[in-house]
């Protein structure tokens, strides 16, 4: 994910705590049972210590529900959210965004809390409006070719790219009315209305298990439907090229026929039946690229979002004062003075 980079000095505490925001923190992939308490606690922690209001909230599917009741992790303000059997992470991380009530909300996991600076996120987020992803040291092998496979559909895509993203109401609302909203999550999209920061962290410890294996799998697989409608204008264009080659060798095999003697018996008929045969699929191939495309266009929301800034120099207010048809009298007026008249009617 390309952005700026934010400074990784730690940001010394102050002794007041800030009341001007409200703070959200989710979590959408804790360990069962009561392993996740130690994450949540030093996360309970240091929100009070730094924030006046706050909150966490923990989404869990039916099947892996550990507990019964929230107050069994013996953390205050914390939301239990139970979505559906066979609910994936990532569509966790869109419950737990959408229900949050913060003016910055943090997506985060248990393995990574303690390898960010919250502090700098959470701030630089409200203040500067923009979103603060956290990075790895280093990225995989595989990580030019996801890049590409990321651009193509249109998000910042980075193998180095952490869970933990701290959004700005603003934004996070946008993202939500994304038509990817798992995917938009999790990669901020190629917009330049959604500016990105950088935040480097420490490198993971944990191994990788065969459940984020397959998540990663699941996540690869919606990169690639997402590529979708650069892959359908492709093959719209190249249908229009065969239909033209089809075309041409169409006419190629009748000048030939017609004008040359020594020709191939069945040549004739052979080349005839090949191109148009060629010319049917890529019109037919064509129809359908385009027609789903028109299909993906009505689908998708409109984005409201074109504006990226504005300058005037246009002051209509000033202007309607001067014209508005009101006299006071100068004597009066001067003075400060309110005129009996007026004084009587009150």
């Amino acid at each position: 994910m390309s952005g700026r980079v934010v400074e990784t000095a730690q940001t010394p505490s102050v002794p007041a705590r800030r009341d001007d925001l409200l703070v959200s923190v989710c979590f959408s992939d804790l360990p069962p049972g009561d392993a996740a308490a130690p994450a949540l606690k030093s996360v309970a922690a240091f929100l009070e210590a730094n924030y006046r209001y706050w909150e966490i909230l923990i989404v869990f599917a039916a099947s892996n529900h550990p507990i019964a009741d929230a107050s069994r992790f013996g953390v205050s303000n914390l939301r239990q959210l139970t979505a559906r059997a066979g609910t994936s992470a990532y569509r966790a991380r869109v419950i737990g965004a959408a229900e949050a009530i913060g003016d910055v909300v943090v997506l985060t996991t248990p393995a990574e809390v303690g390898a960010l600076d919250l502090v700098s996120m959470i701030d630089t987020a409200f203040s500067e409006a923009t979103i603060v992803s956290g990075r790895r040291g280093k990225a995989t092998l595989f990580d030019p070719a996801l890049r590409a496979v990321g651009a193509a559909g249109g998000f910042r895509v980075s193998t180095a790219d952490m869970q933990t993203v701290a959004y700005p109401r603003t934004l996070l609302n946008v993202l939500l009315a994304h038509p990817d909203r798992e995917l938009a999550l999790r990669f901020a999209p190629r917009d330049a209305a959604l500016p990105v920061a950088v935040l480097q962290g420490q490198e993971e410890v944990q191994a990788r298990s065969i459940r984020d294996l397959g998540r990663r799998l699941n996540l690869m697989q919606k990169l690639m439907v997402a590529v979708a409608p650069r892959v359908l204008s492709g093959i719209a264009l190249l249908s229009g090229l065969v239909f033209i080659s089809a075309v041409l060798y169409a006419f190629y095999a009748l000048w030939v026929w017609l004008f040359l003697d020594n020709v191939q018996p069945g040549w004739f008929t052979t080349s005839m039946v090949l191109s148009l045969t060629a010319a049917f699929l890529a019109t037919a191939i064509f129809g359908l690229s385009v027609g789903m495309q028109k299909v993906i266009d009505l689908l998708s929301p409109d984005s409201d979002h074109g504006i990226l800034d504005e300058h005037s120099t246009v002051d209509l207010f000033s202007e309607v004062m001067q014209e508005l048809n009101v006299e006071l009298d100068s004597a009066s007026g001067a003075s400060g003075q309110i005129p009996p008249e007026i004084e009587r009617t009150r």
